[in-house]
């Protein structure tokens, strides 16, 4: 393979897995002996969430800008959940790139995010709304997709009482049942992010089972 610096060579990254520290380690040799070679974390949704998360991505972009030298960065998002894990969620997807945001403000980095696996394209279009709504830049209204995400306003209904709920959902911060506010990391928001309208959801409850439909998003 051609190097950075040589006629037509472009720079290289190695795709690793930010959970093994082994992958980790192996990655830094052989990019040490690769002039041009740069390391690019990958995570896997469904392996953590909420804070352990947004930790994860942080720690990770961090070594990577130190060891790249570099502030021009790309994370790699397995769509795909590990064994035994949950499906991925969209609350997931935004406390990846909150953490994004979060470390370019910091450091002055570019952050580029790379979706792989199932649904790759539909996730990477929710990431850059939701990158959107916490930069505060433009994104085309018709660009979003008609499924509820975090900052979504929806209406679901208990099928077993025939009870239609309203809420907005939001950062777990911003969360207030009271005042209509649902957190992003709830059961009930979990099951119905990222489904089509008059989806059905079953949402574990102290009392059992409930049933929910998706009746309304408004984005």
């Amino acid at each position: 393979m051609a190097q950075a610096d040589d006629e037509g060579g472009v720079p290289l990254a190695l795709v690793t897995d930010w959970y093994h520290l082994g992958a980790i380690t192996a990655s830094m040799e052989i990019a040490r002996g690769n002039p041009g070679w740069t390391i690019a974390p990958s995570i896997s949704l469904g392996k953590e969430h909420g804070q352990n998360l947004s930790s994860t991505v942080r720690r990770a972009l961090a070594t990577c800008q130190e060891f790249n030298r570099s502030k021009a960065l790309c994370v790699f998002v397995a769509c795909r959940p590990a064994a035994g894990s949950d499906k991925p969620f969209s609350a997931d997807i935004y406390t990846v790139v909150k953490a994004i945001c979060a470390h370019e403000n910091q450091s002055g980095a570019a952050v580029s995010l790379l979706f792989s696996g199932p649904a790759a394209a539909t996730l990477a279009s929710e990431a850059a709304a939701m990158r959107a709504s916490v930069t505060g830049e433009p994104f085309p209204r018709d660009a979003r997709r008609g499924v509820p995400q975090v900052g979504s306003r929806v209406k679901i209904r208990d099928v077993e009482l025939g009870a239609d709920l309203e809420y907005s959902i939001v950062p777990p911060e911003n969360a207030s049942v009271p005042h209509g506010r649902l957190s992003s990391e709830s059961p009930v928001a979990r099951a119905i992010l990222g489904q089509p309208c008059g989806a059905c959801v079953e949402v574990s409850a102290p009392g059992g089972r409930i049933l929910y439909e998706l009746l309304e998003v408004n984005n």
